[in-house]
């Protein structure tokens, strides 16, 4: 989703997609900047947001497209912490960073019949989810890392 003059959300086939009312009161609080912010609109009308591949303020860029994860997600912690925290149909992914965490989170999904996972490189640059028919037929397996210093991957679900 594109938010700058005016706000643009578009779909995973890459056409735009309307924008509620709601959202596009909540929109309006963020300050003055360009902002393009990588979530999913669900069927009740929230939106779950799990990046912030470019956030730029006054002509400052907190994030851009190369900016790796963990600064993109702190960004995005900011805005839905200081901007929406009363806005209860914008909502970050649940994440999960160790192995114990992702168990949990997929055994969640799992029973709720949850739609899908998104996995993030914790150091890696901004990579857009392919559309679903694409996420539905891949088959690659992605592993934690087996570092003690932080994970590799970071996995969020809507």
């Amino acid at each position: 989703m594109l938010i700058d003059d005016g706000i643009t959300i578009y779909g995973r086939n890459g056409n735009k997609t309307s924008v509620p009312e709601h959202l596009k009161r909540a929109f309006r609080r963020l300050p003055s900047g360009r902002f393009i912010l990588d979530g999913e609109l669900m069927k009740d009308g929230t939106l779950q947001l799990f990046d912030a591949p470019t956030v730029t303020i006054g002509g400052h860029a907190f994030t851009e497209l190369s900016s790796p994860y963990y600064e993109r997600i702190e960004i995005l912690r900011t805005l839905v912490k200081d901007v929406w925290a009363k806005e209860r149909s914008i909502k970050m992914l649940a994440r999960a960073t160790s192995a114990k965490h992702k168990l949990e989170l997929f055994m969640w999904l799992r029973e709720a019949h949850a739609e899908g996972i998104v996995a993030r490189h914790i150091d890696g640059p901004y990579v857009p989810v392919p559309p679903l028919d694409v996420a539905k037929s891949a088959r690659h397996p992605h592993r934690a890392s087996r570092s003690t210093t932080r994970p590799t991957w970071e996995w969020g679900t809507w």
